[in-house]
């Protein structure tokens, strides 16, 4: 017999692109700073996000304590020094402290410095001469900023005076090297200096250190800004690495490090995490249509709560946007929580015997701001004026003509309602449930009729009988039960196809969050539910709400039944690899088939399954087959993609 073949149409899930933030620092002008900080120009902070600032003149910091933690925008953040050897970190004299201070090895001082005329984190080191002899002590020291997640800095980390002595007969020499982490993983660091007129010279990427030979003045004065360097990070950050010493010397008698006495951190800035807010309230039953929930009206339990998030333009309805559901609870009460600040969209999807919206539209538009509780968001529903006639159409599974426990309905079938003289009253479909209503009708008498779905059998007559009594009489008993059948009047044996998604890994584990194990109707086919009768219930999930990665890998599973008695012959299987992703190589197994398939590599011809593919292999193809499949046979081909 001739088999009935399908094209699996599959759309890819969706991959969430991390969009990176590149503070792009504007270079200052060189010059003097009287009461101005220099600063790099802001850039705007990510969504979700709100830009902090740890200024220094606040903090309570405590003089010489290596390990500190202070609060940015909520955001825990630690300072740790650390010093190698012990007891480098030090300012040998008062001349030598900025303000004349006196000694004081790691704290704030009051500017003016580095062009600025604010407090600032310093620390000093010993240079000092240990002998008649050109040998100065050696030594580094490591300020650690950790911050408790990761953070965007939406302008650049000043660092402060990073210059050359101004003595020319002790030729020290600064350097520092910036590098960068999130969670372990490095992140790219880049300098830059004032340029024209800067004191110090940019090495690499990440290391500057004084100018040499030496630009005069060689040690840039306090009020200005000549020995600056600018820190950009190109990804969000939860962890910087300032690593102070001095450079390699062009000095024939002198080849060993060196070191000056003081550099400066400026005030820090971060994209710091919005306090979080909720939107939410109550659905009701609002029986007078009033639009407000008045005593008496309850909430209406199980119903729909939809809420949108649009992506970065900032618009709704496109691919971009972020979704997530619930649904109310006896009380009609509902909630989203854990929200950053932003726009958002909150829809209701009315249950069928409350199909109007008395409060306006089914979508209402709010603007949440910074740790808002938006609780006055709620719907109300009503069952329109006048009597109404509906209910349910059904899989009658055990073929005896009533709606049982675990027979689930039929989506999108149409009815059809005349009243006694014949003449069509109206139309509906039904809901994914199978439900269905007709409203706002007259007393008197009515038939209902029901469209037999293709490839079903009826269990019920399929024109019933209902009456309306009086007004705002309901009779919601009218229902239509079918069981799945065979197609065709010839009997021929249907090749039922069900896809599903069974695993999604991330570094070798699943994702958390998400159940492959049990059966999801797909209430636009009726294949899965034939399936589930045969013995093969098609697990898994029809799409996936959490956003995949590159290298996520995903477990795509196609079952199969030959529903009938008679063989199917030289009966081939195509699917299409989705864009966006790679097979994953081995990965496929047959079960069912006396033939294991094979991977079609991107653009190899598809020979003999050109004309089920349906499309252009770009990505590749799993194709199984010619086989022959015996009347009853269940199957599954399953195969592993990895997200590019």
């Amino acid at each position: 017999m001739k088999a009935l073949f399908k094209h699996l149409n599959f759309h890819p899930c969706g991959s969430t692109l991390l969009t990176v933030l590149l503070a792009i620092p504007q270079i200052p002008l060189q010059g003097i700073i009287s009461s101005q900080k220099v600063v790099a120009q802001q850039t705007s902070c990510p969504a979700g996000t709100t830009q902090a600032t740890l200024n220094w003149g606040t903090t309570n910091f405590q003089t010489a304590n290596f390990n500190q933690t202070f609060d940015i925008g909520g955001v825990s953040t630690n300072f740790q020094m650390t010093e190698n050897p012990a007891g480098f970190i030090r300012d040998q004299s008062p001349q030598n402290s900025p303000g004349n201070l006196g000694d004081v090895p790691y704290g704030v001082a009051p500017g003016p410095y580095g062009g600025i005329n604010s407090p600032y984190l310093r620390w000093g080191i010993d240079a000092s001469q240990q002998s008649s002899t050109v040998n100065y002590r050696q030594g580094t020291s490591t300020l650690t900023i950790t911050f408790a997640q990761p953070v965007t800095l939406p302008v650049p980390l000043t660092l402060l005076d990073v210059d050359r002595d101004r003595s020319d007969e002790v030729p020290f020499q600064d350097q520092i090297t910036v590098t960068a982490s999130n969670q372990g993983q490095n992140v790219p660091v880049t300098l830059t200096n004032i340029g024209p007129g800067s004191v110090n010279q940019i090495v690499s990427s990440n290391v500057a250190r004084g100018a040499d030979p030496r630009v005069g003045p060689g040690n840039s004065p306090n009020d200005r800004n000549l020995g600056n360097v600018f820190a950009t990070f190109a990804q969000p950050v939860t962890q910087i690495r300032i690593v102070y010493e001095s450079g390699p010397l062009p000095y024939a008698e002198n080849q060993q490090p060196q070191q000056d006495e003081t550099i400066g951190v400026a005030d820090i800035t971060i994209c710091a995490p919005s306090a979080r807010g909720s939107i939410g309230d109550t659905v009701f039953n609002d029986r007078n249509g009033n639009g407000q929930q008045d005593p008496g009206e309850p909430g209406v339990d199980n119903v729909i709560v939809t809420l949108t998030q649009p992506g970065p333009d900032g618009q709704f309805g496109t691919p971009d946007d972020i979704t997530q559901t619930t649904t109310t609870n006896n009380n009609g009460n509902y909630s989203f929580s854990d929200l950053p600040a932003g726009s958002y969209r909150v829809t209701v999807n009315p249950p069928f015997n409350l199909p109007e919206v008395t409060t306006g539209n089914r979508q209402i538009d709010v603007n949440l701001t910074s740790g808002q509780s938006l609780d006055n968001v709620d719907f109300g529903l009503r069952r329109p004026p006048g009597g109404a006639i509906g209910d349910f159409v059904f899989i009658d599974r055990n073929n005896n003509g009533t709606p049982d426990t675990g027979e689930t309905g039929i989506a999108n079938v149409t009815l059809t309602l005349r009243n006694n003289t014949g003449e069509v009253v109206g139309t509906t479909r039904t809901d994914n449930n199978g439900n269905y209503l007709f409203t706002g009708l007259q007393p008197g008498n009515y038939t209902v009729e029901v469209t037999q779905p293709s490839d079903f059998t009826a269990t019920t007559n399929t024109t019933l009988t209902a009456n309306i009594t009086d007004p705002n009489s309901e009779n919601l008993s009218i229902d239509f039960g079918f069981r799945p059948g065979q197609a065709g009047s010839s009997g021929e044996t249907n090749l039922r196809i069900v896809k599903r998604i069974t695993n999604a890994l991330r570094n070798g584990q699943p994702i958390s969050g998400v159940n492959f194990n049990t059966f999801i109707n797909d209430p636009n086919s009726n294949d899965d539910d034939r399936l589930q009768q045969a013995g093969r219930s098609p697990v898994g999930q029809i799409s996936l709400q959490p956003p995949l990665n590159s290298g996520d890998q995903v477990e795509y599973t196609v079952y199969f039944l030959a529903d009938g008695t008679q063989q199917l012959q030289n009966t081939r299987f195509c699917d299409l690899i989705p864009a966006g992703t790679s097979y994953l190589s081995n990965s496929l197994s047959v079960d069912g088939i006396n033939n294991q398939g094979q991977f079609l590599s991107p653009l190899a011809p598809l020979q003999d399954f050109a004309d089920i593919c349906g499309g252009s292999n770009n990505q590749g193809a799993v194709v199984v087959g010619p086989a022959n499949i015996l009347g009853g046979q269940t199957g599954l081909i399953r195969f592993r993609v990895t997200v590019d």
